[in-house]
């Protein structure tokens, strides 16, 4: 390792097991972010409805922080009684009562869950109230038999394919996301931004910004060992939150506009084609890439 990537400590990066890549049938990520549980303004109904739509598509999920509100009342701009739901209000030891109620939350849906991220409300409990809410949230999710990856604030996610004798990667490059609510560029000016200095990747996702946004950069072009010209297509992701627009609710209170409530499913299926350059021969890969919202009304 040289000595610039030993210092390279701000992203995080995880490979998991996807198995076999079929033909027929999906490979199905659900991407959330922006929970925000232990919020009174936490849509929890429209979240279980999601999280249990991915249990029927038997689909992996992966979490881009802001898992918790995680509002504590040293927070003089946004803290009042009534921010924190009904089970946190009263606790002395506030922050382990958070994760307590997230883990509890998440607990029917933890074997589908290998991801959670850092989000800006996190690292402000870290900054503020020295508490690590990400780490005890994926420890307390993690059994013997799989670990719930806690992520940083950015980093790459990448699933491993196995079709036919061939290897596989779908590789996903996350941040939870920076800046105000973008309300004109819906934050595309992040994606483009990321894109000059992040390649070799297949999305871009970030949250933070409640809104919902699916941008397809078609030619990234590159050039194969057998010389033959791949045209590629980036998808940018940005996933909605769980926050509703309730009366006393921090968006509410400011003035911000209601946002979208939901996540987004990405659904993968394999395929072959034959290069002339490799003499006909058939090569599989990720040949079908399905980006679709997924919005509760």
């Amino acid at each position: 390792m040289s000595l610039i990537n030993s210092f390279n400590s701000g992203h995080s990066a995880f490979s998991f097991d996807g198995g076999k890549l079929s033909a027929k049938d999906f490979f199905t990520i659900y991407l959330l972010s922006d929970l925000h549980l232990g919020s009174s303004s936490c849509n929890e109904p429209a979240l279980k409805w999601v999280l249990k739509q991915a249990v029927k598509e038997n689909a992996r999920i992966l979490i881009n922080g802001d898992v918790l509100d995680a509002i504590f009342p040293n927070d003089l701009r946004r803290y009042t009684p009534s921010v924190l739901t009904e089970g946190l209000q009263g606790k002395d030891n506030l922050a382990k009562a958070m994760v307590k109620y997230a883990v509890d939350f998440l607990a029917p849906y933890k074997d589908r869950i290998d991801f959670i991220g850092t989000g800006n409300h996190e690292d402000s409990a870290l900054k503020y109230n020295y508490a690590d809410l990400t780490e005890d949230i994926c420890i307390g999710l993690s059994t013997t038999g799989h670990t719930v990856e806690e992520g940083q604030y950015m980093g790459f996610l990448r699933y491993k394919f196995k079709m036919g004798t061939q290897l596989h990667s779908y590789i996903i490059y996350y941040t939870h996301g920076t800046g105000g609510s973008a309300p004109v560029s819906k934050g595309i000016i992040e994606f483009n931004r990321i894109l000059t200095d992040v390649q070799g990747v297949d999305a871009v996702w970030a949250g933070h910004l409640h809104t919902c946004i699916i941008t397809p950069y078609t030619n990234r072009l590159s050039i194969s060992q057998s010389d033959t010209v791949l045209n590629k297509t980036v998808y940018g992701i940005r996933t909605p939150s769980f926050y509703g627009h309730t009366k006393g609710s921090y968006p509410a209170r400011f003035g911000y506009r209601p946002m979208p409530i939901g996540g987004v499913r990405i659904s993968l299926r394999g395929g072959y084609k034959r290069v002339k350059n490799s003499g006909g021969k058939k090569i599989s890969g990720v040949r079908n890439v399905e980006c679709t919202p997924i919005i509760v009304n």
